[in-house]
């Protein structure tokens, strides 16, 4: 049995959220660096110094969480079409 589904993106659309990663990754950069880099002193010193700078921070982090989550819902979906037809070539040589 042969599985059918069509193409959920055009490859414009495709490159247009490839941008959008790219525009999302530099965002976990920021919130990775300032995450990893800094002790807990230094992060106190910021939020003292600038918490709105900070709160931006936390929030770049949130949105790249949520946007990861979506990453990995289409890259899951991608495997399972992909495994679909690898599996279907297989079931057709026994």
């Amino acid at each position: 049995m042969s599985m059918e589904f069509a193409a959920s993106m055009t490859e414009d659309e495709v490159t247009t959220a490839e941008l959008f990663h790219l525009e999302a990754e530099k965002k976990r950069r920021i919130v990775m660096i300032a995450g990893l880099t800094k002790s807990s002193s230094q992060l106190r010193d910021v939020f003292n110094t600038d918490q709105e700078a900070y709160l931006n921070i936390l929030s770049m982090g949130a949105s790249a969480i949520q946007h990861y989550e979506n990453v990995l819902e289409l890259l899951n979906g991608s495997m399972a079409r992909l495994n679909a037809i690898e599996n279907e070539k297989n079931a057709s040589l026994k």
